[in-house]
C-alpha cells in the first residue's frame, strides 16, 4: 500500500533558554485516504533525500499524536540550541523523515528549511547607518545619549575609582597608588627606585659585593677584600677584614708548606699533631694528661667497645660477646663476685690467653685485650 505525506515546517525558536522549539506538521494518507489516529510518530533528520546516516541529535519521539483527517501538528522541543543549529545550519540542505511507529510505516523524506526572524535595527542617520555595501556602521554616539559622561571628551578621567586614567600634558601617568600595579617589565624602568619604596636607590650595583642598607639611604656595597677575609661589624656598619688572631691554630690544610702553630694545637708540614706543644715529634704528641671516660655496661655480657675503650659490668664471669674492636687496647672489669670461667668472642677475632680465666669468689677481675685485627691477646688479673 502506498503512503503519502504532505508536510509543513514552522520554525519558532525561543531565545530565552534551551531547548529550542519548532512546529512540524503534515498529513498522513494512503491510496484509501487519510490515516486514522492516534499514532506514535518519530522524526529523523538527514542531509539527502535518500540514503546516508541520520544527523546525530536527541531522539524526537511523540506518543499518541492525534490525527484530524490524517493531519498532525507537533511541537519539537527535544533538540538543544546546538542541535538545532546543526540540523538547520543555513548551509546544508535538511530533509525530515517521518516514521509512523504505530503502523510501522516510514514516509518519504521531505525537504525542509528554517526561515529566520528579521530584526529591525533602528537607524537615525547619525549613530548607526548603512554603508555603500549595505553593512551596518557605527558612526558616532553623542555624549548626551550615554549616561555618566561628564566632560567634553565624553569620559570621566582622574584617579578616582571607576574613572579612566588620562595622560598629563607630558604624556605621563598622573600620581596614583601603585599597590595594585603588576606585570611591569623591569627593562622599562629607567631611573632608580628609592629604598623607602622597595628599591635599591641605585641605578647599578657593584659585581660580587655585599649590599648594605640603612632603611632610607641608597644601598652601599662592601667589596670582598683580601682572600680569607670575613664580614665583621664595627658597631656602625659592616667591613671586610682579616680574622683576628686567636689561641687556636691558624686555619690550614694537612701538608701545608708552612706549619700552623698555636697554644693549643700544632700541625706540622710532616703531618704531626701536637696538643700543648709547638714541636710535636710523633704523629700525636700530647703535653699533658689525657682523660677518657669509663663506660658502665650494667650487668650485660655484650660489650660494645665502639662506645669506649674502658668498660665495666656487674655480671659474673661467664661467656662474653665483644664488638667494636679496631686494632687497639681495651679493658673490661668484671665486678661479679661469684666464681666462674670467663670466655670471650668477637666477629673475625681469635682470642689467645696463657692461663685459664677463672675468677675468685668474692673478688673482681680485670681483663686487658690487645687487638691486632685478627688475634686478640688477653691479660687477666684476679682477686681485686
Amino acid at each position: 500500500m502506498i503512503r503519502y505525506l504532505l508536510a509543513f515546517l514552522l520554525i519558532n525558536t525561543h531565545l530565552e533558554a534551551a531547548p529550542f522549539t519548532f512546529s512540524y506538521g503534515g498529513q498522513l494518507s494512503d491510496t484509501k485516504g487519510p490515516i486514522a489516529g492516534p499514532v506514535k510518530i518519530e522524526l529523523k533528520f538527514y542531509r539527502a533525500s535518500t540514503g546516508g546516516d541520520a544527523i546525530p541529535v536527541s531522539p524526537c519521539i511523540f506518543e499518541n499524536v492525534p490525527l484530524q483527517d490524517g493531519v498532525f501538528s507537533i511541537d519539537v522541543s527535544q533538540l538543544t540550541a546546538e542541535e538545532l543549529s546543526t540540523v538547520f545550519n543555513g548551509i546544508d540542505q535538511t530533509y525530515v523523515e517521518v516514521i509512523d511507529r504505530t503502523n510501522n510505516v516510514t514516509y518519504p523524506r521531505q525537504k525542509a528549511g528554517a526561515v529566520p526572524f528579521a530584526l529591525k535595527v533602528p537607524v537615525d542617520g547619525s549613530s548607526v547607518t548603512y554603508n555603500a555595501a549595505g553593512q551596518l556602521t557605527v558612526s558616532s554616539i553623542p555624549s548626551s545619549a550615554i549616561s555618566g559622561l561628564g566632560n567634553s571628551a565624553g569620559l570621566n578621567t582622574g584617579t578616582s575609582a571607576g574613572n579612566l586614567v588620562k595622560l598629563d600634558s607630558n604624556a605621563k601617568l598622573p600620581a596614583i597608588d601603585g599597590s595594585q600595579i603588576t606585570n611591569i617589565s623591569a627593562s622599562n624602568i629607567t631611573s632608580s627606585v628609592s629604598v623607602s619604596n622597595g628599591g635599591t636607590g641605585s641605578t647599578s650595583l657593584t659585581a660580587n659585593s655585599v649590599l648594605l642598607g640603612n632603611n632610607t639611604s641608597a644601598l652601599q656595597t662592601v667589596a670582598p677584600g683580601t682572600s680569607g677575609n670575613i664580614l665583621t661589624s664595627n658597631g656602625t656598619t659592616w667591613t671586610s677584614t682579616a680574622p683576628a688572631a686567636t689561641a687556636w691554630a691558624t686555619p690550614g690544610t694537612i701538608g701545608a708548606t708552612s706549619p700552623n702553630t698555636g697554644a693549643f694545637t700544632t700541625l706540622t708540614t710532616t703531618g704531626n699533631v701536637g696538643i700543648g706543644t709547638t714541636n710535636p715529634t710523633s704523629t700525636l704528641d700530647i703535653n699533658g694528661s689525657v682523660s677518657q671516660k669509663v663506660v658502665d655496661a650494667g650487668s650485660s655480657t655484650s660489650i660494645d667497645f665502639s662506645t669506649g675503650n674502658y668498660q665495666f659490668t656487674s655480671s659474673d664471669c661467664s661467656s662474653f660477646t665483644l664488638s667494636g674492636m679496631n686494632k687497639g687496647v681495651y679493658t673490661l672489669v668484671v665486678k661479679g663476685i661469684n666464681q666462674g670461667t670467663c670466655s670471650f668472642t668477637h666477629s673475625g677475632r681469635v682470642f689467645r690467653s696463657i692461663n685459664t680465666l677463672v675468677s675468685y669468689t668474692g673478688f673482681h677481675s680485670i681483663f686487658t685485650f690487645l687487638d691486632t685485627g685478627s688475634d686478640v691477646y688477653i691479660s687477666a688479673s684476679f682477686g681485686y
